[in-house]
């Protein structure tokens, strides 16, 4: 992989992280350094530094990966703004909700 697209995947990963809501725990150090934020599906903490892809196998409860808002199926893309952070699953069962969604219309 080229450093250019290297570069490109890292800032929709950063762009993904501060599109999302702040979480309102207690811990004043974290909110300060941008730590944790609130899953855009299910509202659950997310840890900055727990960051994976939706194919890996690695289950922890603070995990997130990088979504559309607006899903490419639907006209979205790849811009800054259309990047959010979420839980792998919800990332999932968003997926497969679509999906039987589709299915259904069809």
């Amino acid at each position: 992989m080229s450093s250019k697209s290297k570069n490109r995947r890292e800032n929709e990963w950063q762009s993904a992280w501060l599109n999302t809501d702040n979480c309102n725990c207690p811990d004043k150090e974290s909110h300060s350094k941008d730590l944790h934020k609130i899953c855009s599906i299910c509202k659950g903490i997310m840890h900055k530094d727990v960051r994976i892809n939706l194919n890996s196998n690695l289950l922890h409860h603070f995990a997130w990966n990088k979504d559309n808002s607006k899903p490419k199926a639907n006209g979205g893309t790849n811009r800054k703004d259309n990047l959010v952070a979420m839980h792998p699953w919800c990332n999932q069962e968003k997926i497969q909700f679509s999906f039987w969604k589709i299915n259904i219309i069809l």
